[in-house]
């Protein structure tokens, strides 16, 4: 039964990629996006950092980010990489051209400074506090990616047909956006302070903290 059911998802996906490939991969990203999220708030719920409330708002700007970049920008990207570096004629070095295009220059350059800025817009943060996530959190979230998306990317240049592409790193989508909605969650004191006032010739400062709440401004 198991097999008769893999057959006809297989089937059934292969026919939608056939017929509408954009939708279907969109409709694909937007699933295993989700999935992370969702397996990312349940991790924190269970070892006490949140209620067991859903963040829709966090979920949604994770979601709307993968959807139009992931989604619709890779179906064109990829189509693009496979007509610069053919696969068929290029061999290991397509595949290795290809990753250096994927993991050494759009992701680092492109993909993870847009996640981070997009997301955190959607979340309520200032211009100010992207940019000290950015500053804070960049290369570990960069180190995360590559670990994970390094490895599916050579897979998938190296074995996966250009049709099923996007929805291969898709699956790739489930383990980074767990990771990154971990991590982007995750707040950290800012390394900054405005002096409030001052006291016995010592200055009273309030720390500025990293959230949606509060705008970042230096001393008045």
């Amino acid at each position: 039964m198991a097999r008769r059911f893999c057959s006809w998802a297989s089937s059934t996906y292969s026919s939608a990629i056939g017929c509408q490939p954009l939708p279907t991969k969109v409709a694909t990203v937007a699933v295993m996006t989700f999935a992370g999220d969702l397996n990312a708030q349940c991790i924190e719920t269970l070892k006490g950092q949140r209620k067991a409330d859903f963040d829709v708002q966090r979920s949604f700007a994770f979601l709307s980010y993968n959807m139009v970049v992931s989604g619709v920008f890779g179906h064109f990207y990829y189509n693009r990489l496979e007509m610069i570096f053919p696969q068929a004629i290029g061999g290991l070095r397509a595949v290795l051209a290809k990753l250096f295009v994927t993991q050494g220059v759009w992701v680092p350059f492109g993909w993870l400074p847009g996640y981070l800025f997009w997301t955190g817009s959607m979340q309520g943060r200032t211009f100010e506090q992207n940019v000290e996530k950015l500053r804070t959190d960049y290369h570990a979230l960069l180190l995360g990616t590559w670990s994970t998306g390094g490895l599916v990317c050579i897979m998938m240049f190296r074995f996966i047909p250009i049709q099923h592409q996007v929805g291969f790193s898709a699956l790739g989508h489930f383990v980074v956006t767990s990771m990154m909605s971990l991590m982007l969650s995750k707040e950290r004191p800012v390394p900054f302070y405005k002096v409030r006032d001052v006291k016995c010739g010592q200055p009273v400062c309030d720390s500025i903290p990293d959230s949606a709440n509060h705008i970042v401004s230096g001393p008045k």
